[in-house]
């Protein structure tokens, strides 16, 4: 058929030429395009969570919010490295007890290992007790290992306890005393200096002048 044929087959009033079709948006590669918002949209909000919960780790004193005073919650754990066993905190701990909850993926949480390790070898008398956070096993006992951490360390992937201890970031250290008291909560993290006046306040003991 010619152009002129096409033309005059054409009905009559339609003398106007329809717009292009607006070029389809890209896609994701094996996705189509709705499922590849929706996998952009879940990487998005996972990244957002994830940086949001660290970034409520920033430093502070929560011991309100974690409820400083009342009994800590109780709780049996399997341990970090399966041939350990379990972690437990028992409702009242035979020593003052610190609870430091961590995780791979958790930079400031790396930064403050060094302290913790150094002050559970050199404080025989506090029971040193880590918290994996929602995070991979092999990466926690890798972490774990780059830094030195003798002390236990208990596996929790899905997070429960921190919720039972109002954590709302990482990292986050609580104090429990004796008698299974909560004394001193830290959400964000901590400095050597600050862990031993907290070490201090936990077993009663006067900083050095």
């Amino acid at each position: 058929m010619t152009e002129a044929t096409a033309v005059a087959d054409r009905p009559v009033g339609d003398e106007t030429t329809p717009p292009p079709a607006p070029p389809e948006a890209p896609r994701a590669a094996g996705l189509s395009g709705p499922r590849a918002v929706v996998a952009v949209a879940v990487l998005i909000a996972v990244a957002v969570a994830a940086a949001l919960f660290i970034g409520q780790g920033a430093d502070s004193d929560d011991g309100d919010a974690a409820g400083a005073g009342r009994l800590a919650p109780t709780f049996t754990l399997p341990e970090l490295r399966e041939e350990r066993g379990t972690v437990s905190l028992a409702a009242a701990p035979e020593q003052p007890t610190v609870l430091n909850f961590f995780a791979a993926w958790c930079e400031p949480c790396k930064r403050e290992l060094p302290a913790l390790q150094a002050a559970a070898a050199a404080r025989p008398d506090v029971t040193f007790l880590g918290i994996d956070h929602q995070d991979s096993r092999l990466d926690a006992i890798e972490l774990l290992d780059a830094y030195g951490v003798t002390y236990p360390a208990g596996y929790d992937p899905r997070g429960d306890l921190a919720a039972k201890y109002a954590v709302r970031g990482l990292p986050a250290t609580v104090f429990i005393s004796t008698d299974g008291r909560i004394v001193d909560f830290h959400q964000g993290e901590l400095s050597a200096a600050e862990l031993q006046e907290r070490l201090d306040r936990l077993t009663l003991r006067k900083p050095a002048a």
